[in-house]
Parts: structure tokens; sequence; C-alpha cells
């Protein structure tokens, strides 16, 4: 419980810290931070934390005095340390710590209106959902390395998020998991283009301040995701494609690897079948509906996605289908919910598929209802398939799909749901 108390007043801290310029008022607010909320547990009445916030705010207290004052409290000697173990107390913390806040603060002489805290800091509920991309069958030979594969990722986002990592974090690394799986149609396991070659594409979206990062048409890198991330974070464009984004990896350190690294014998198997049977322009829809995605809300009620593919077999060179494409591969807005979307690409495109699920859902229906909808509408419209999954800051989530069947896996509350296909949910305990 002490831990819990300092979790709340230490997500203050670190944001004071951060943004402070000053080292010497960041050591002051950080200790000061966590002094109060030790104070409160061990009892000693909200007078000690007069003391403490005085000797805080005394410009003749050195740094040094009031480090050796508030020793006690962090336990720690250095500034150093005591940074670090707070942030580590931070992250520790579960969902239920504001519940513990107030029984603690109901048997002190300190309560939550003496020290001037509200519910309006806890925690949200932390969930990520992922989906290994519609198809229209997986054999019984590879079904249950693709559940092995969508588990992997889902559990890997879920830790990410367990952590204190963002929504943005989560969803880029469950996504780099399926990128590296030979078993899904992205990174290492990517169809191949009409000359027997690997174009891929990759976007991600942060739900706070719809900041977005996409690429397009890139080769010979092993994670899209991770550049696409890049663009997000270092460059005031939203898009990059082909040798302008190859140029953009190159200078922010992102290695090449050879293109066959990236080649599989069923993706060459794949592609040989499909120029036996038709052309890309003659492409059965329900055949080509390879993608990834994630989609996750963080700690603080941040929301995104990222969705990632090697988009269709036997395709033109230079095909570029809904996944790069903000509001149809994806969205992700903080006010509405997050969205990764997989199925053909250019029927995808055609009604914009993600925003549409989202605009349902601010017309008021439910995430199910939206995800539905919007399916069913692509589905009538322009006769494509798909899937969709999505997720709201409240920490609700939802699975549809037309297509014959769509790998997926969820976690939530320290359990991970997952499915291939339509009524085979299975649960697990991920603690």
């Amino acid at each position: 419980m002490r831990l819990s108390v300092t979790a709340l007043l230490v997500t203050l801290a670190l944001c004071y810290y951060e943004a402070t310029a000053a080292s010497n008022m960041k050591l002051v607010m950080v200790l000061t931070l966590a002094a109060l909320s030790l104070c409160c547990y061990a009892g000693p009445g909200c007078s000690l934390l007069g003391n403490v916030i005085e000797k805080a705010i005394d410009p003749t207290v050195s740094k040094d005095e009031y480090r050796d004052y508030v020793q006690a409290f962090t336990q720690s000697k250095t500034e150093e340390n005591a940074v670090d173990e707070l942030k580590q107390c931070f992250l520790q913390q579960s969902n239920e710590t504001l519940a513990n806040f107030e029984q603690m603060m109901a048997r002190s002489r300190c309560p939550p209106s003496g020290c001037q805290l509200s519910g309006s800091v806890a925690m949200n509920t932390i969930v990520v959902v992922v989906h290994g991309g519609g198809a229209s069958n997986i054999s019984k030979e590879r079904k249950e390395r693709v559940r092995q594969g969508i588990l992997r990722a889902a559990t890997a986002g879920y830790n990410i998020l367990k952590q204190g990592g963002s929504a943005v974090d989560a969803v880029e690394g469950a996504v780099t998991v399926l990128e590296d799986d030979p078993e899904f149609n992205a990174g290492c396991g990517s169809v191949l283009n009409e000359n027997g070659e690997v174009e891929m594409d990759a976007s991600i979206m942060n739900g706070k301040d719809l900041s977005a990062g996409a690429v397009s048409a890139v080769r010979c890198i092993a994670n899209p995701i991770k550049l696409a991330r890049l663009v997000m974070d270092k460059t005031p464009h939203c898009f990059l494609t082909d040798q302008g984004a190859a140029k953009f990896a190159a200078a922010n350190g992102i290695p090449t690897i050879p293109e066959q690294q990236l080649v599989t014998e069923r993706s060459k198997k794949h592609l040989e079948k499909e120029k036996l049977e038709k052309d890309a322009q003659k492409a059965d829809c329900q055949k080509n509906l390879g993608t990834v995605g994630a989609v996750a809300v963080d700690c603080q009620g941040n929301v995104a996605y990222a969705t990632s593919t090697g988009g269709i077999v036997n395709k033109m060179l230079g095909r570029v289908g809904d996944t790069p494409c903000i509001g149809s591969g994806g969205y992700a807005d903080n006010n509405i919910g997050a969205v990764s979307t997989t199925g053909h690409g250019e029927s995808i495109l055609k009604v914009n598929l993600a925003r549409l699920a989202l605009f349902h859902v601010e017309q008021g229906k439910s995430l199910e209802e939206a995800a539905d909808a919007s399916l069913g509408h692509m589905k009538s419209k322009v006769k494509g398939v798909g899937g969709i999954i999505m997720v709201n800051k409240a920490g609700e989530w939802a699975v549809k799909w037309t297509s014959t069947s769509m790998p997926w896996a969820a976690a939530k509350d320290g359990k991970l749901c997952s499915g291939i296909d339509g009524g085979d949910t299975s649960i697990i305990d991920l603690s």
C-alpha cells in the first residue's frame, strides 16, 4: 500500500521532472511528492507534510540539505538512486492503485481532502488486441503456429503496458513480433510481388495527439513498423515511400538485410500458384487479405494502433494498399478509440474502413456494433471482406471479421483471449 500511494504522487513528480530545466528543482519536486505519500502512510499527521513542503520551498535550504531531510522516506543516498527508485515504484503499480489509496487514506490522519488529491489520478485499464490478418482458410498444419504467434505478440504488447509503457510502444512491440514471425504476411513472412520481390507497408498512430507515421513500398528491412514509428517521431511528415523511406531509414540507423531473408518457401509457392491461376488485376479479394495489426490503451487512457503488411501476392510493382493509409489501415483518437483493419486493401481504401468504424462509434454505437456496421457496408458496397480490431480508452475491445477466419488475441486484466475461426475462443491466465 505504501507503494500504491507513492505511485499516485510519483506520476505527477515525474511529469514535473521531465519538464523542469533546473536540476535542483527536479530533485526537490520528486522527493517532496514521494515524501508526502510516505508521510501519509506512516500517519504522523498533516503537520509533518507541512514541514516537508516548507523545506522544499525554502530558498535557504540547499539540495543536499533537503535530500538529507527526506532520505528516511526515499531510502536513497543519491539523486539518481532516488529518482530510479521512484520510477520503479510507479511502474510496479496495478490497476487497483486508487482503491488501495482510498483504503489507506481512510486509516491515516491525512484524508484525501486534506491532501487535495482526487480520483482523477486513477489508472486506466490496460488492453492490447492484435490480429494476424483476415484469411480465406488456414491449414491445420499451420493453425497452431499461427495461434502461438498471435499469443506471443499480444503478450509482448501487454507486458510493455504492464511496465508502464505507452500504447504506441505496445502496438509497435506487438506488431514487431508478428513481423518477425514467418507465419504472417508482414516482415519476414511477406508475400511477393509480380517480380518475386518483397515490398512492405506499415503505419502507426498515437491517439493522444493524432501524430502518425507511415511507410510504403519499403524493401530489405526487417521491421517496417519501426520505420513508420521513426517517421512519426522524427519528421514533420506522416508518410514516406520507396527511395525516400529507404534514405530516411539509413540516416536513422535502420539496418538493411538481404531480401532473401524476407522470402519464405511458402511465399514462393504462393506466388507460383497465383501466377498459374490469374493475374494481379483479377485477384480474388477473399484470398488476398493478409495483414497484421494491434490496438492498445495504456494506463493514461491513451490509445494507439499499428498495422503492417507485405501486401497482396503477385501485386503490380509499386502497388500500395490500405495499410499505410491513415483512416483506412487504421486510426486512433483518444476521444473515440483505436482501430486496425485487415482485408482486401482496395476495398478498405474505397470505404475508408478504419475511420468509418470510428464514425459509427461517434454516432453512439458500441464497438461491436460499429465494427459490424462498417464491415457490412464494405461488403454490400464494394463486395469486400476483411476484419477489424477496436479498443477505446475505457478498456472495451471488439474483434470482428467477414473473411473466413482471422487470427486474433486480446490481453486484459491478466487474461489472454484468442481465436482463429468463429466460435473457437480460448482464454488463458497470463499470471
